[in-house]
C-alpha cells in the first residue's frame, strides 16, 4: 500500500468497497440505478460504475483534525482508522439486516409475544 499525501481524504480501496457493498446493497439495488425486481423507486440521484476503481472520502479540516487525532491515540494512522470504521459499519448494516429479515419470517409465521411479554423484555434488558 503506497502513503496518501495528508489532506482532506481517505482514499478506500476498491475490493474492500467492491465487497462492502455487494454485502451491504439489496441485490435489487445494485443495478446501477434502475429498477429491478419491482423496486418501487430507481435510484436516481447515485450509481454504480460498472467497475468500482477507488473511492475517496472527503472532510472538512475540522473533522480530519478530529480523526487524526483519534488515531493518534489509537496507535494507528488516518486511513487504518476510517477503514476499521467503514467495516464496523457495514458488519453492523449486515447483522442488522439479517435481524429484520429474521423479524419478517417470524411474524409471517404468526410467532408474536403479548405485549406485557415485551414490555417485561425491555425491562429486564434496561436494567441489566
Amino acid at each position: 500500500m503506497t502513503a496518501r499525501p495528508s489532506g482532506a481524504k481517505a482514499s478506500l480501496l476498491s475490493g474492500l468497497i467492491g465487497t462492502a457493498l455487494s454485502r451491504a446493497l439489496p441485490k435489487r439495488i445494485l443495478k446501477y440505478g434502475r429498477t429491478v425486481r419491482g423496486l418501487a423507486h430507481p435510484l436516481t440521484a447515485w450509481t454504480l460504475p460498472p467497475t468500482l476503481t477507488g473511492m475517496e472520502v472527503h472532510f472538512t479540516p475540522e473533522q480530519e483534525a478530529q480523526l487524526s487525532r483519534i488515531a493518534s491515540r489509537a496507535g494507528t494512522d488516518t486511513e487504518r482508522l476510517v477503514k476499521d470504521a467503514v467495516l464496523r459499519l457495514l458488519e453492523q448494516d449486515a447483522r442488522f439486516r439479517a435481524a429484520v429479515r429474521e423479524g419478517i419470517a417470524q411474524a409471517d409465521r404468526g410467532e408474536f409475544i403479548e405485549e406485557e411479554e415485551m414490555d417485561a423484555r425491555i425491562e429486564r434488558m434496561l436494567n441489566s
